[in-house]
């Protein structure tokens, strides 16, 4: 830290609540870079742990941390908290459990002109696992310079991200803020939004006040995925907060003055990024789901063909869903696969919107999917999960919604 450069004229922001377990790395990560931010800011969200004596013991030993401790009232407002009580121009936020690594301050502020229109962003961030594996996830821009145009094409991208090819990620944590833009977008996060994407809503929002658009190389944001951060079990009410969030967002969206917004559609029905980072979110990995046209089975009737280890999982899923009905679970060797699995003829009926070939088999799924063509079954009805759906931002059918 002796050696280091100050970089006088960036506020880094880290909301904190109850991450005592993580807070050290975090902080010690910030401290470590090769250009050491003009302040940090720690916002002890009401935390009821340690959280709050580890913030006040760090401002204690350097005259550059800030601590504002508040009753909890959720990461948007401990952001906008921090915004607020920041003295530079520019602002970077980090999550409480999450690190950085040594130059990653000095890679994503390597830009020549700093102005007060000007989003800076890495090209991408480090998913870390606590069985020590990581994933870069790459942005969906390429390095470089965007105007006003190409940030025009971002507010669809980045509602389908990551299926379109055109796009940045949700969060503020790697990206760097000019201070007035990311006050203002914070002020007016719709309170309809929730403690479930509200950084999303005010990244989109600051896109109306952003000119210029910067990749720069870095990748050194440490996003870690640990079982404190993540609901280990699916849960529907908070799947319907996600959904709920989503289309608050579209109501948000639709009282903006956006060009291309005139199309109003459902964000819960069009964009569900279940393949990702929202099943994770629920502790199903992508290597051990597969890969569904979710928007397309939203309260529709399904059943699933393949009562294996995927199939299985795929059926306990849905059934816990409640915006998708799940009428029958079918195996060709239904007769050895428990009670609930029933015979192919079912598909015979009319009474189901889509089946779901739940076997990552290629082969198998392929002789299974012929099967079904030859019995009469409706193409348009079969879904061979694991065909992974993917959005070209330039041919993109947006349908209306509700």
């Amino acid at each position: 830290m002796d050696s280091a450069v100050r970089l006088f004229d960036l506020s880094i922001i880290i909301p904190v609540y109850n991450t005592e377990r993580y807070l050290g790395r975090c902080i010690d990560s910030v401290l470590e870079q090769s250009y050491i931010p003009n302040e940090i800011i720690l916002v002890d969200d009401g935390s009821t742990d340690d959280s709050a004596e580890i913030c006040d013991n760090y401002a204690s030993n350097y005259g550059f941390i800030k601590v504002i401790h508040q009753t909890n009232s959720g990461p948007g407002v401990a952001r906008l908290a921090g915004v607020r009580s920041a003295s530079s121009s520019f602002i970077m936020f980090i999550d409480s459990d999450d690190w950085i690594d040594v130059d990653f301050v000095e890679c994503i502020m390597d830009v020549s002109v700093h102005s007060e229109h000007e989003l800076i962003s890495a090209s991408g961030i480090i998913y870390d696992y606590e069985d020590g594996r990581q994933n870069i996830w790459p942005e969906g821009m390429k390095v470089g310079e965007y105007n006003r145009d190409d940030i025009k094409k971002i507010y669809d991208g980045v509602l389908l991200f990551p299926y379109t090819q055109y796009g940045l990620s949700w969060g503020m944590y790697n990206k760097v803020f000019p201070r007035k833009v990311i006050e203002n977008a914070l002020n007016n996060v719709p309170e309809c939004i929730g403690n479930i994407g509200e950084d999303a809503a005010a990244y989109i929002l600051s896109l109306t006040d952003i000119d210029t658009i910067i990749v720069t190389k870095a990748v050194g944001y440490h996003y870690r995925q640990h079982s404190e951060s993540s609901v280990h079990r699916i849960n529907d009410s908070k799947i319907q907060s996600y959904i709920m969030f989503r289309r608050g967002l579209n109501h948000m969206l639709s009282n903006m003055d956006i060009e291309t917004f005139d199309r109003e559609f459902n964000l819960a029905e069009s964009s569900l990024d279940f393949q990702g980072n929202i099943l994770s979110s629920y502790g199903i990995t992508t290597e051990s789901s597969l890969d569904i046209p979710w928007k397309k089975i939203i309260d529709k009737r399904v059943i699933i063909y393949g009562a294996g280890k995927q199939g299985r999982k795929l059926y306990q899923l849905l059934k816990e869903l409640s915006f998708v009905d799940v009428t029958a679970i079918t195996d060709k060797n239904y007769s050895n696969m428990g009670n609930d699995v029933v015979s192919p003829d079912v598909l015979l009926n009319d009474k189901y919107d889509y089946v779901i070939i739940a076997i990552s088999d290629e082969t198998i799924k392929c002789e299974i999917y012929c099967d079904m063509l030859e019995r009469g079954i409706d193409k348009d009805k079969i879904i061979p999960a694991g065909t992974r759906v993917t959005y070209n931002f330039d041919n993109l059918h947006i349908p209306y919604g509700k």
